[in-house]
């Protein structure tokens, strides 16, 4: 428990202040409406959440219009459709001529086409929920790079190593998907944990000979294993580390969702994983608290437009498009260039966005692009880190030893 004390005395010193000039109350924007493009994913028959992002922008921009607009004016979303390249091309030209400004995507797919056809600054692109790897400065995005995700992952595992009881090391696996962003990730955090020893296994589809590994891991003492890239296959080496007892401080999983999702498939053995991710749950004393009336409004607006409640990909977007026209918007010139030069010079309170995040640009990245760090408690996840976001009932809790939660899932029943 003195591990666990000492790392959320950290999270209680590590201060965020809430933005403070949110409106008192909403006057509708009344002035020549400012159009900005949209590509979004449309719902899908496979994916209903797959709009979700588009939601979120749609409805922080209507609440928006009914507190002000922009410098006055509202803003006139120009929404194009696209699921996939050729889609997001056509919607590209459908709106290069017509606007200053596009938001997207919710689909690497289509940030991937905004950012290239972004780069003759023609127009100005502005991603909301995926991180751009290649930005320039003519494109931006409210998410870290994978590389930075991957430093501010090991900023995190550094801090909770400081925690762990005098004379013991934090004795480090990272174990990763060889894609390009994974890769990317698990490159810095390699580079900057201060493990000993650090041991990598790299792997690509699907991860093989997981109790091998786990007896490997075992037998170096690994305390902390990092998963960057995840999907489902990582559940053989997580069964298998119980069955070679291969006991740990920590499972962290960097980047993904899939153990995200509050399902009864693996029963009580999930409890106390740590997932860091570029934005998760935040609290609502800390929503009500940066933006005020705005999030009354936003929920209005959402729930009263879409019939359900806004889930976190639609919050993600929403924040995206509340700080873009927030504080990176231009008083006057509402070209590509005055654009341009807003955002450049924008610089958000930290914490700002529904999500946590941040906004300084340097050389078209956000420099103050942040995780935040969620633990499953009591059967679902919630955040930990940032303290300010905090939304768990429980500070960090301890992992439970393999034995521990064959007996959890012995005893817990799934009720969907």
């Amino acid at each position: 428990m003195k591990i666990f004390g000492l790392l959320m005395l950290f999270l209680v010193l590590f201060r965020f202040a809430a933005a403070q000039d949110s409106p008192a109350e909403c006057s509708p924007a009344a002035d020549s409406p400012l159009r900005i493009g949209a590509v979004f994913p449309p719902e899908s028959l496979f994916s209903v959440e797959a709009a979700d992002p588009y939601r979120g922008a749609a409805a922080m921009i209507e609440t928006l219009n009914a507190c002000g607009g922009v410098n006055g004016r509202p803003v006139e979303l120009v929404y194009r459709a696209a699921a996939n390249h050729n889609q997001a091309l056509a919607a590209v030209e459908a709106l290069r001529d017509d606007v200053p400004l596009v938001i997207g995507s919710g689909s690497p797919v289509i940030s991937d086409v905004l950012l290239e056809a972004s780069r003759d600054g023609a127009f100005v692109y502005w991603e909301v929920t995926e991180p751009l790897d290649t930005p320039h400065e003519y494109a931006f995005s409210l998410r870290p790079s994978s590389a930075a995700f991957g430093r501010l992952a090991a900023d995190f595992v550094n801090d909770f190593a400081a925690g762990l009881p005098e004379g013991e090391q934090l004795r480090a696996a990272v174990i990763y998907e060889n894609r390009p962003r994974a890769s990317a990730a698990a490159g810095e955090l390699i580079v900057s944990l201060n493990a000993d020893p650090l041991f990598t296994r790299r792997y690509n589809n699907t991860l093989t000979g997981t109790y091998d590994l786990a007896v490997q891991m075992r037998e170096r003492g690994i305390n902390t294993v990092i998963l960057v890239g995840f999907e489902d296959d990582a559940d053989g080496l997580w069964y298998d580390m119980r069955e070679a007892d291969a006991n740990l401080r920590a499972w962290i999983h960097v980047g993904g969702e899939a153990y995200r999702r509050n399902t009864c498939d693996r029963l009580g053995n999930t409890d106390s994983l740590i997932a860091i991710s570029a934005a998760g749950p935040a609290s609502e004393t800390y929503r009500y608290g940066a933006l005020g009336v705005l999030y009354e409004q936003y929920l209005q607006v959402y729930r009263q437009r879409f019939e359900r409640e806004p889930g976190e990909r639609a919050n993600q977007g929403a924040s995206g498009v509340y700080l873009l026209l927030r504080y990176a918007a231009p008083a006057v010139d509402f070209s590509a260039d005055g654009f341009r030069a807003a955002i450049l010079a924008a610089a958000a309170p930290a914490p700002a966005g529904l999500m946590g995040e941040e906004v300084l640009f340097a050389a078209g990245a956000n420099t103050e692009a942040a995780v935040i760090v969620t633990q499953r408690q009591n059967g679902r996840f919630c955040t930990i880190y940032p303290a300010a976001l905090a939304t768990c009932s429980d500070s960090l809790l301890p992992f439970p030893t393999w034995r521990e939660r064959a007996l959890i899932e012995e005893r817990t029943t799934c009720q969907n």
